[in-house]
């Protein structure tokens, strides 16, 4: 594999197993102070500048360590982090067991696992932060439990507006990813964050009928 992997990195993963490369992260599961693990390393862009690319990749990988660290507080699953290095932009995660709930929702559709998603987003609008990244392909089903996972564009934020802004990606998600499900798992979802945040739901469909409509015209 022909990759630009730093060299305190290259036998990891030639050891181990690559889960996934994709435009942001290889994702690499090996063993961690005999803990099964996923390496999380950002690649350089070529095609960036040396200089932006390498602030990029470091504040993403400090954004996602944070949340990583700041959403079990709150009672918001996640993979745990074991380890951070910011001059080799690696996170060490704890290695879940299970699927994406995009390959979950191909396989059978679930409502509860909608709804539970929406409690869990709710909950984090409702703590000031924003996924700004939310697809199925970043949530884990693992047995019962759902997991938050690519949190690397994550930021603090209580503007509704912000908190639409999660929605309208989740729900651009849906209309792309699960058509013939699109309005049991919406409808699902927002039950749930609707648990969640009360009266606070009406003020962010407002802001997310707004931006929906900002976008139409623009």
């Amino acid at each position: 594999m022909n990759l630009r992997v730093p060299d305190r990195l290259r036998d990891v993963v030639e050891a181990g197993d690559v889960i996934a490369l994709g435009a942001e992260s290889l994702l690499v599961r090996h063993d961690w102070l005999g803990l099964p693990a996923v390496y999380k390393i950002r690649l350089p862009k070529p095609y960036r500048h040396p200089s932006l690319d390498e602030r990029l990749r470091r504040l993403r990988t400090r954004r996602e360590a944070r949340a990583l660290i700041r959403l079990p507080e709150i009672g918001v699953p996640t993979p745990t982090l074991y380890e951070v290095d910011l001059d080799l932009n690696l996170l060490i995660i704890e290695y879940v067991p299970g699927k994406t709930l995009k390959q979950a929702t191909e396989s059978s559709f679930d409502s509860d696992r909608y709804r539970e998603l929406g409690k869990l987003v709710g909950r984090m609008h409702e703590h000031g932060f924003v996924h700004y990244d939310l697809t199925t392909s970043n949530v884990l089903v693992s047995g019962d439990n759902l997991y938050i996972i690519d949190l690397g564009l994550s930021e603090d934020s209580d503007d509704p507006e912000d908190h639409a802004v999660d929605l309208r990606v989740f729900e651009r998600c849906l209309e792309s990813s699960h058509p013939e499900a699109k309005e049991k798992a919406w409808k699902a979802f927002l039950r749930g964050y609707r648990e969640e945040r009360e009266e606070a739901t009406d003020t962010v469909l407002r802001a997310l009928k707004g931006l929906k409509s900002r976008v139409r015209y623009i």
